[in-house]
């Protein structure tokens, strides 16, 4: 008997239509836009007057090489607890959820981050000749990616309820950490960030969802449990 990743998946089914539905409105919004909401304006303006030192500290968290370590540390965990699943599920939604984002919504979108005043050749500099499309945010995707799966594990864990709560807090704090770290360093509006965090809670619940769904097949390895494990 296995245990499933999603063990609501109706409730987990609306929960994902609804994250993608506000991905596409906020894409459709954006559509070959050049500048920021109102939100992000004052987004921006806050974080222009307070720690410029700490953003250009914390954006680090969003690198790909250490997020790419963050997983690695995570299906290492998952191999030694047998919990195949769970190994499928953090190979897959990194992948999947960057592909689209990178190839699919930020093409369809053309939506661009602001540019400070005569820094434009140095973003091109940086990002091979152009300026990169911004929504959603595809640094985000990644920790975003790692975070989802995260607090999934979190939800359909066997601790307390006092436990779960505090660790999805820690969860949410380093999700609006890396969002405004891309923002404090002109990578990327707020709303880039955001829809990016709706699009990642999104692709986790699907990806697991079709995880169970192969593996509780005739032809997977059985049915899933409905007990939750740590």
């Amino acid at each position: 008997m296995r245990q499933r990743l999603v063990p609501w998946p109706g409730r987990a089914a609306i929960v994902a239509v609804v994250c993608l539905a506000i991905v596409a409105a906020m894409g459709i919004a954006f559509h070959n836009e050049n500048h920021g909401s109102a939100f992000d304006d004052s987004v921006d303006t806050w974080l222009r007057s307070h720690g410029q030192p700490l953003w250009k500290t914390l954006i680090h968290i969003t690198d790909p090489a250490k997020v790419g370590v963050l997983f690695a540390i995570l299906i290492i965990w998952a191999v030694c607890r047998r919990r195949w699943r769970v190994v499928a599920l953090a190979v897959a939604t990194p992948l999947l959820t960057i592909v689209l984002v990178e190839h699919v919504l930020k093409p369809w979108v053309n939506r661009h981050p602001y540019v400070p005043p005569g820094q434009g050749i140095v973003v091109k500099a940086i990002f091979g000749g152009h300026i990169p499309t911004a929504y959603p945010s595809g640094h985000e995707s990644g920790i975003g990616s790692f975070l989802a799966v995260c607090g999934l594990l979190v939800l359909t864990s066997g601790w307390s309820l006092a436990r779960r709560l505090l660790a999805l807090a820690a969860v949410v704090a380093v999700a609006v950490v890396a969002s405004l770290t891309l923002v404090g360093r002109y990578y990327h509006y707020a709303t880039d960030t955001i829809g990016s965090m709706f699009f990642c809670i999104a692709m986790v619940l699907v990806v697991g969802l079709a995880i169970d769904a192969v593996a509780s097949s005739p032809g997977g390895r059985g049915r899933p449990r409905t007990a939750h494990a740590a």
